[in-house]
């Protein structure tokens, strides 16, 4: 956390997504005093860190099956955004990513641009049906 902490093009950054911080919300605040914290910190954690002259419209988290996610829905430069922060463990099946994603987006009435980021444990070096099935649902 200390190189991201000291990195001053990255606290530069308006949104930054961060998974497996096993950090507790009282040091997210202390740490980022700059952002609002959107998280899941139950088990491995995922983190939206905001500036916080980005304006929040709402926001969810959902750990099931392996697989933790934070969406944050704002309004970024007069657009309004969802970000997806995923983080999925290596014992995920594919069919949980997907099916918490779905979830995720079942949640909310979104109207404009889906951003998904994180750690899927996915290699996408290798040509593997999870890498398959993988590249397929992104190419939907």
């Amino acid at each position: 956390m200390d190189d991201i902490l000291n990195d001053y093009d990255t606290m530069q950054s308006d949104i930054l997504c961060l998974q497996e911080t096993y950090m507790a919300l009282c040091m997210q605040n202390k740490q980022f005093p700059n952002h609002n914290c959107i998280s899941s910190y139950i088990t491995h954690g995922v983190m939206i860190l905001v500036k916080k002259h980005v304006p929040i419209l709402d926001h969810i988290h959902i750990e099931e099956n392996n697989v933790e996610l934070v969406l944050a829905k704002f309004f970024f430069h007069g657009t309004e955004v969802a970000i997806l922060n995923l983080y999925a463990t290596p014992h995920a099946t594919f069919s949980n990513i997907v099916n918490v994603i779905s979830n995720a987006l079942d949640h909310f009435h979104l109207n404009g641009s889906i951003v998904l980021v994180g750690d899927f444990n996915i290699d996408m070096l290798q040509n593997t049906g999870r890498t398959k099935e993988f590249q397929n649902y992104m190419c939907k």
